[in-house]
């Protein structure tokens, strides 16, 4: 369903149970596609990646890559329980997303029995964060704090300076480093 016969021109974009997906929840999703998101994505469309490998050809990641990016994924949101409260309201800070949405999204989270609740409550969380030039520090930041990576630092040209993402001038906005 949703496919021309033979040469598989999409008549509708659907999602993987074959229900037509609407125009604001196909822009949603295709936000965050081929990023580090992805597994999240995947999994909110119940897409769950292969549980084990098939012969020799067999990709080295699976369902237990797509469950350990999920958890990263919460870890830079703040969703993980793993995760102190004042440490989630810095990410919530640093995110600049409603902390009461983020708050349901945790709830969501924690309650979550599998990877497709856990993908749909990081991607509603995702949902939240506004694109601007401080996208790439803001998640930057939310990554330190939420213990995804060591310390990080921006290189600023203009001053020939590192900078914290954590610090204010850190924060101005500015362009992504790799534009």
């Amino acid at each position: 369903m949703g496919h021309v016969p033979y040469n598989r021109q999409p008549i509708v974009a659907v999602d993987f149970g074959g229900n037509p997906l609407d125009e604001r929840k196909k822009e949603e999703v295709a936000r965050w596609r081929n990023s580090g998101f992805e597994a999240a994505v995947d999994a909110s469309e119940q897409c769950l990646w292969l549980r084990e490998g098939m012969g020799e050809k067999a990709q080295p990641g699976g369902y237990g890559s797509q469950r350990r990016w999920i958890e990263r994924s919460a870890r830079l949101l703040g969703l993980s329980a793993a995760i102190k409260p004042p440490v989630v309201e810095e990410i919530v800070e640093q995110l600049e997303v409603n902390g009461l949405e983020h708050h349901k999204a945790r709830e969501q989270y924690g309650l979550a029995s599998g990877l497709v609740q856990r993908g749909k409550a990081i991607l509603s969380v995702l949902n939240l964060i506004r694109f601007g030039d401080d996208l790439c520090t803001r998640l930057m930041a939310a990554g330190t704090l939420g213990g995804c990576w060591g310390r990080v630092v921006l290189w600023d040209p203009k001053f020939s300076r590192r900078l914290s993402p954590l610090s204010r001038v850190g924060r101005a906005s500015r362009s992504p480093p790799f534009v």
